[in-house]
């Protein structure tokens, strides 16, 4: 008895389940044939998807707020002040990632992703780019070798200097000093 009432509450529940679908005549197990409703017309039911996120960036663009240029992100944010005292007195060093998350003292992929969320740009471009305008200021004020200038800011290789100089500023060292010597 108790296998013929699991038997009903079944198809009761498949009656229910299937109710207002499109009807096709099955034979089955049972004697009398019975209306199936075909199982493959049920479309899969849509959950709600949840909302994305808004990204820091996305959420001052549409507050009609501007990011901060990167000297105001280092003068509002003590880590990146930090970073920056650090780097200025350590120019002529080699510099990487590592030590200065320790400085900020944060992990070095979350302030990879700080760095880039508070400034504008990546951590090795600001790094660049502090040191060739420091060679700038140092080939406007001395007269000095651009090779003593390219170890001054902390290139170890002089074609790797002329390289990133003349990416940042569009000309050469040399160009440059020509330009600016009086």
């Amino acid at each position: 008895m108790t296998e013929l009432a699991a038997s009903i509450r079944y198809l009761l529940r498949l009656k229910e389940l299937t109710e207002g679908l499109p009807m096709k005549e099955t034979t089955g197990p049972i004697r009398n044939r019975l209306k199936i409703k075909e199982l493959t017309e049920i479309r899969p039911i849509k959950r709600p998807q949840k909302p994305t996120p808004i990204r820091p960036e996305e959420e001052l663009a549409a507050s009609g707020a501007t990011t901060p240029s990167v000297e105001e992100a280092f003068d509002y944010y003590a880590p990146l002040a930090r970073v920056r005292e650090f780097v200025d007195a350590n120019l002529d060093e080699d510099l990487s990632l590592t030590q200065a998350s320790r400085v900020a003292r944060l992990s070095p992929k979350y302030f990879s992703a700080y760095f880039k969320l508070r400034t504008g740009i990546r951590f090795r471009d600001w790094i660049a780019h502090v040191r060739i305008e420091r060679a700038k200021s140092l080939l406007a004020e001395k007269n000095r070798a651009v090779t003593r200038v390219a170890l001054a800011v902390g290139f170890k290789d002089v074609r790797t200097f002329q390289r990133a100089f003349k990416k940042v500023t569009g000309m050469t060292p040399r160009a440059f000093k020509k330009a600016v010597a009086p």
